[in-house]
């Protein structure tokens, strides 16, 4: 007799994909028409759905996802505008559709914390030599948050890949100065380079580009610190952009994989897809935010 319960109750939840009010209607064709449900996101970054929801992902998000809190796309949490809205809370009313009818025209985004004001330094002045010796990978990792670098360490260390180690810190004064020692304690041939707090983790990368440090390598690899202390599920976004690009296992295999296919030119974590000029979800802050992944270096 439960069996039976339970079976109904999951058949009725998948009919009312389908089997929608006239209001759900018109909340659809809105999110159609919006462009801002991103579906490649919502399949990846919540994996555990049925291939059924999967596959009507937008109508899942309708029925059943806004109301659990999953994300439409990687820069709005139902959770936190709600929270951040309270006015909206109290009328109860559906997060995103506010958000889409009435809260994008009133500017209500979720928006970023402040750049925190940290202590100035010189920018130091790089080139490397194109005809070192090298490994077949690099990695680039950018240090804003000082207290996460001993996870990083410790997923640097299980890599099971020969790669060359270039880390970024963020200048913050003796602090910064005894991580660097740290760093190179750990990672005897690492290149540790302390920057300004300027351009977040875009800058710095963009720095060593131009130096030339990353000429010559197959792929480099790029993370950061990100902890986005404005979302409620900061650590698991960054777990799971770092994971995507960086597993445990098969991390060699997956490389060989993107080095052979002739149209792949970056991997990031599934989920992190973005088309168009908008990248199919909100822009801002966040969204330049989100990058972690691998991109080939062919030609050079």
């Amino acid at each position: 007799m439960i069996k039976t319960r339970v079976f109904c109750a999951r058949l009725w939840k998948a009919m009312r994909l389908f089997v929608l009010l006239p209001s759900e209607r018109d909340y659809l064709r809105q999110l159609r028409a919006s462009g801002l449900f991103d579906a490649s996101f919502y399949r990846g970054a919540h994996g555990g759905l049925h291939p059924l929801y999967r596959r009507f992902a937008m109508r899942h998000f309708l029925r059943h996802g806004e109301g659990a809190g999953l994300r439409p796309n990687p820069n709005f949490s139902p959770e936190a505008y709600l929270r951040l809205n309270p006015d909206v809370a109290r009328a109860g009313l559906r997060p995103f559709r506010h958000f889409l009818s009435v809260g994008r025209a009133e500017g209500r985004v979720l928006s970023a914390p402040d750049i925190e004001a940290l202590p100035a330094i010189a920018p130091p002045v790089l080139r490397f030599d194109p005809t070192r010796e090298k490994a077949a990978f690099a990695v680039h990792a950018h240090v804003y948050y000082p207290d996460l670098w001993p996870d990083f360490a410790q997923r640097l260390t299980r890599l099971e890949i020969d790669f060359d180690l270039f880390v970024t810190l963020t200048w913050r004064g003796t602090e910064t100065a005894l991580l660097q020692q740290l760093i190179e304690q750990a990672f005897p041939g690492a290149r540790v380079f302390c920057l300004a707090n300027q351009g977040r983790d875009i800058l710095p990368f963009l720095t060593l580009i131009n130096a030339g440090a990353f000429d010559g390598y197959a792929a480099v690899a790029k993370i950061h610190t990100k902890k986005s202390p404005h979302r409620t599920d900061g650590d698991i976004w960054r777990n799971h952009l770092i994971d995507g690009i960086l597993p445990q296992e098969g991390l060699a295999a997956h490389l060989r994989a993107f080095l052979e296919d002739e149209d792949a030119g970056l991997w990031v974590a599934d989920g992190q897809h973005y088309r168009g000029r908008n990248g199919g979800a909100l822009t801002g802050p966040e969204q330049r935010r989100s990058c972690a992944g691998w991109s080939l270096c062919r030609g050079r």
